[in-house]
């Protein structure tokens, strides 16, 4: 694992680092700062796969640096607040660890993190898109069953903290319990994107896009909110 701490606090940086060295050897350190500018920019060029995290950054909290990251690594609180727990499960963390550092408890969520990276790429790698007369298609885990999906009759999917809705051409949706980024690496890029935290569109089905009120329009007659920071790479996407 490959793993970035973030925290304002030189001391705390120490002791963390001291603690995954003495009790997690699995973890590799590929870097460490204290500021959100640096850190944001360190895991553009380190690509860890694991985010230590302080929440509260001087007069800023890190909820602000994960909402810039497209691709997300995954996160582990380390804090002495425990009043952003909730905050921390929105943002599809692993685990909130309070500060001291329990030895147990860091071990515990590093193997917490060891098994989602595991199915990080297991996932990458799984034929989950089967060639079939030509055609892809997405097999959609459900509860007692997999639903096979041609991925050209999937319209847009949401996601809504750890759960993914599936919208489908005939107006079926349905809910699968898995982040919406798992999905967003199996599907084709040229084909699907994300145009929000929120939803990842598939392409065929855009009718327009709106770029005074920033919505996308579906063939269903849907509209969807598109991020400013997407919406650069969608025009050109689109051509339009």
């Amino acid at each position: 694992m490959r793993a970035y701490i973030l925290d304002d606090e030189r001391p705390a940086r120490e002791n963390l680092r001291g603690a995954l060295k003495r009790f997690c050897p699995e973890v590799r350190l590929v870097g460490e700062s204290n500021t959100m500018e640096q850190a944001h920019q360190d895991i553009l060029d380190l690509a860890p796969n694991l985010l230590f995290l302080d929440v509260e950054l001087k007069d800023r909290l890190v909820f602000d640096l994960i909402e810039q990251l497209d691709d997300k690594p995954e996160i582990i609180f380390v804090t002495g607040h425990d009043r952003y727990a909730m905050k921390a499960i929105k943002a599809e963390a692993l685990d909130y660890l309070i500060k001291p550092i329990v030895p147990k408890d860091l071990k515990a969520a590093v193997s917490k993190a060891r098994e989602a990276i595991q199915n990080r790429v297991l996932l990458g790698k799984l034929k989950s898109l089967v060639q079939d007369d030509g055609q892809q298609r997405l097999s959609i885990p459900g509860k007692d069953k997999y639903r096979i999906t041609n991925i050209n009759e999937l319209v847009y999917c949401e996601s809504d903290n750890n759960y993914t809705r599936f919208h489908l051409s005939d107006g079926e949706v349905v809910l699968v319990s898995k982040t919406l980024k798992s999905f967003e690496i199996q599907l084709p890029e040229t084909q699907f994107f994300r145009i929000h935290q929120s939803f990842l569109v598939n392409l065929d089905f855009v009718t327009s896009f709106d770029k005074k009120q920033s919505e996308l329009l579906l063939r269903n007659g849907e509209s969807l909110p598109v991020a400013q920071r997407r919406r650069p790479e969608l025009i050109r996407l689109l051509s339009f």
